[in-house]
């Protein structure tokens, strides 16, 4: 068998950190190698930082010990069947003035790298790397393992009521190596993020978990690989930039796609798929991108009245994540559409509304709140209290889809709906209710970007997460996605907004701020963004 390159990070041991920020991803440029755009530089000429871990300042007095094989072609990366996915999108001659089709195509799962092609050639017949050592003593290994096991590991059973990473899978998840390496990387990363330290030994344990992904045989690979790839996704998560994050994305992607796995699976295959998908929607929602796996695969049944009369409770919850998804795809879209196509979109936005009102009007009793209280004295959010954590996911991407939806200003007030269900404001403090209720780190890392959201309705500016690229730069960064769409307003929900939601804003502030120092997880980005927008200074 030829030889079979596998991926193009092995730049990354040969490149300075480029200290991004975690928000730092420009809409119509960090989709390398897929992407390229008319005008844009060919990503050989680019030559983008592919550092897995911008905010490690160690990697770059590390230079000196990265020495790996030679730097490969984007060509050579690829299988033949991958490859093939490529020259294709020349072959169907795609029609340019449909820039949605074209971006879905290049999209495709098919075209990603596998997540253990992480640099070096891999072959059945090529002679076998030596193995590694591990870069701790047992000791400490044993200590940062029981740190995943309460902590870290609990991140992606936030729709798991089965607890695949930490309990029902975990014993055979040990067998792998690479999994166990994963583990005590992620937990040495939140435990140096808690701490406020910068130790060269996390740096060192993400390395080695890589050098034993190396080693795996892309035709074997199994759902041990798939779960060390999706702890490496959260890894990244809690402080690279989004263009990172989507480079483990993809690979896991890859195997998912490959392997047909979806989120109907069951095990710790089903818990992987859902982590992954909730990482990759707000790495698409801060990138304005579509998701990387097309919505309509994610689960064989995706009837919200049959998933609630025959599903378990935490099919019901991620279906709201389905829908929040197929809204950040529609946002994507939505960027590249043409002023002759609004009604389209309008109509796309009221159809995905009814979808969200229906998910909320048939949830089962135990994904309703336990406990409801209205706010009292100088708290400005509800007490809205869940016996269970997918119940808590559920109703997060519940509310931050609704707001979403009535900023794009497409929605028209219904007779029979309630005042509240079409007011931003009161989803943004049933939001901020949730979180502040609801001691629960598995959510909380999870409502970074829900919680940016519902500040967002809290602002005098009234702004809209629904864009148009017509007649605007291309170059247009993430941070410009506040606008109202296609040029029309979105109507005020009250006046002097400033003085009315002070007591919200400096709440949604203090629980971003008690969100990062729990759980390491760095949400000072996105309050200092909630800040400016606010006109705090």
């Amino acid at each position: 068998m030829p030889m079979i390159y596998l991926s193009e990070v092995v730049r990354y041991y040969r490149e300075p950190s480029d200290g991004f920020s975690a928000y730092s991803s420009d809409p119509l440029h960090d989709e390398l190698p897929n992407e390229t755009r008319p005008g844009d530089a060919r990503t050989e000429d680019i030559q983008p930082s592919l550092n897995i871990a911008s905010y490690d300042p160690v990697r770059a007095n590390s230079n000196a010990r990265r020495s790996l094989v030679n730097e490969v072609t984007i060509e050579s990366l690829l299988s033949p069947a991958q490859s093939g996915s490529i020259s294709d999108i020349g072959e169907n001659r795609l029609r340019q003035d449909d820039p949605v089709q074209v971006r879905q195509l290049v999209d495709s799962p098919s075209s990603y790298a596998l997540p253990f092609s992480l640099g070096l050639a891999a072959s059945r017949n090529a002679s076998r790397l030596p193995e590694p050592s591990m870069p701790i003593t047992s000791e400490e290994s044993a200590h940062l393992f029981s740190l995943y096991l309460y902590e870290t590991g609990t991140w992606c059973e936030t729709t798991d009521s089965e607890r695949h990473f930490t309990l029902s899978s975990v014993h055979q998840m040990l067998a792998s190596k690479s999994f166990l390496a994963s583990a005590i990387a992620l937990a040495s990363r939140q435990r140096d993020a808690v701490q406020d330290q910068q130790r060269s030994l996390t740096l060192e344990l993400y390395q080695y978990t890589i050098q034993l992904l190396l080693r795996q045989d892309p035709d074997e690979a199994s759902v041990a690989v798939l779960a060390t790839c999706t702890l490496l996704c959260v890894y990244e998560m809690m402080a690279s930039c989004v263009w990172e994050w989507r480079r483990h994305l993809k690979g896991c992607a890859s195997l998912l796609h490959s392997r047909k796995w979806n989120g109907s699976c069951s095990g710790i295959v089903k818990s992987c798929f859902w982590a992954f998908a909730r990482i990759d929607v707000w790495a698409a929602f801060i990138s304005c991108k579509r998701l990387l796996i097309p919505t309509d695969s994610w689960v064989d049944n995706s009837s919200i009245p049959l998933v609630a009369a025959n599903g378990t409770l935490d099919d019901y919850c991620n279906l709201a994540i389905l829908v929040f998804a197929r809204i950040v795809n529609l946002r994507a879209d939505a960027q590249l559409c043409h002023r002759d196509s609004d009604s389209v979109y309008y109509s796309s936005v009221k159809n995905l509304w009814d979808e969200l009102q229906e998910w909320w009007r048939l949830r089962p009793k135990e994904v309703c709140p336990l406990l409801r209280e209205t706010p009292m004295g100088t708290n400005p959010f509800p007490a809205v209290i869940f016996s269970r954590s997918s119940s808590i996911c559920g109703n997060t991407f519940y509310h931050a889809g609704s707001i979403l939806l009535l900023q794009s200003g497409c929605l028209r007030r219904r007779v029979e709906t309630p005042d509240s269900i079409m007011n931003p404001v009161w989803h943004a403090r049933e939001l901020g209710g949730i979180s502040v209720s609801n001691i629960s780190h598995p959510n909380w890392v999870n409502q970074l970007q829900p919680l940016y959201i519902a500040g967002t309705a809290f602002s005098e500016n009234h702004v809209s997460f629904f864009q148009s690229t017509t007649g605007r730069d291309q170059s247009t960064r993430v941070s410009s996605c506040l606008e109202v769409p296609w040029g029309r307003p979105v109507p005020p929900v009250a006046a002097d907004i400033n003085d009315k939601y002070a007591s919200e804003k400096i709440a949604l502030l203090k629980q971003l701020a008690r969100i990062e120092s729990e759980t390491g997880w760095k949400t000072s980005d996105r309050a200092s963004e909630l800040r400016n927008l606010w006109g705090f200074r």
